[in-house]
């Protein structure tokens, strides 16, 4: 169903090549109107989505066909949703009750910030890659 509509609102292509032996293969080629739709629906980027790694990580492949303007405003959001994650994390303040997971706690808060710091290298290292100023 999806490549069918993808097919009638002339996103992409449909060609059939016929093969020796083997039923015939039905190959997809995205259209210049398919591109403008895909980069549509990628700088579609709010609060929301900037909280879910898949959907930023979708986005940054695909950075190369934005112009530099939303390219900016992903990783504006995405960083604001990293300070979220982080001062929200709230793993520490459960050490008082849960005193024999103390350790596991601290472990995984020391992990949600490495893990935040290194995005932010990452961020800013694109931030670079695209001629864009450093927050």
């Amino acid at each position: 169903p999806l490549l069918r509509n993808l097919l009638s609102e002339g996103y992409v292509t449909q060609e059939i090549q016929i093969q020796d032996n083997k039923p015939s293969r039905k190959v997809y080629t995205i259209t210049e109107n398919g591109k403008k739709h895909l980069v549509e629906l990628l700088e579609d980027f709010d609060q929301y989505r900037a909280m879910n790694d898949d959907e930023f990580y979708m986005r940054v492949a695909f950075f190369q066909f934005m112009d530099r303007e939303y390219v900016e405003k992903i990783l504006d959001i995405r960083e604001a949703a990293l300070k979220l994650y982080s001062a929200n994390s709230g793993v520490v303040s459960n050490i008082d009750r849960l005193p024999d997971l103390s350790y596991d706690i601290l472990f995984l808060h020391n992990y949600i910030n490495s893990r935040v710091r290194e995005e932010y290298k990452f961020i800013n290292a694109l931030r670079d890659k695209y001629g864009i100023k450093k927050k």
